[in-house]
């Protein structure tokens, strides 16, 4: 979840159905419920400065995360962490420290910003409002926001006013 990685603290929506969570994201909500989701907990993987992904748990009944639930899930992401990070140092270590799949998942971080930038640019708005342009835009057509971002540097994709 963006909001997760924006601030790098779990995201805890313990009712999908109603309540602030609902209309934290309301698109989402409804979507995730009508497919039997009605809790979310995403917990980042990664440490300070450093976001590598999350560990999205979901649950088809409401409610927060037990504290027995709690003390499994934040070790899982910390081990989770962990072992992506060996994996990407063996990588480096085996590839004579050519770019591996964090790389990799960095330069599609990079390719997002430069298409919101793009996007600024051509509609002249801020970022928050281009990064939700372009969100809507691989939402509405099926894409990640990478894909999307890719067609908008590649000029497959414009965006007017």
């Amino acid at each position: 979840m963006q909001d997760r990685h924006d601030t790098g603290r779990p995201v805890l929506a313990a009712d999908l159905t109603r309540g602030q969570d609902a209309r934290r994201w309301p698109v989402f909500a409804q979507q995730a419920v009508a497919l039997g989701v009605r809790a979310l907990f995403s917990l980042p993987l990664g440490g300070s400065g450093l976001a590598i992904g999350s560990l999205d748990l979901y649950r088809d009944s409401p409610g927060p995360l037990s504290e027995r639930d709690r003390s499994f899930a934040f070790p899982a992401a910390d081990a989770i962490t962990t072992a992506l990070l060996a994996l990407h140092a063996q990588e480096d270590e085996e590839r004579g420290h050519t770019a591996g799949w964090l790389a990799a998942a960095e330069s599609d971080h990079e390719e997002v910003h430069h298409a919101t930038g793009m996007i600024m640019v051509h509609l002249g708005v801020g970022p928050d409002d281009a990064l939700a342009r372009l969100r809507a835009h691989a939402f509405s057509n099926g894409q990640s926001v990478t894909e999307a971002a890719r067609d908008v540097i590649a000029g497959r994709i414009r965006f007017h006013e």
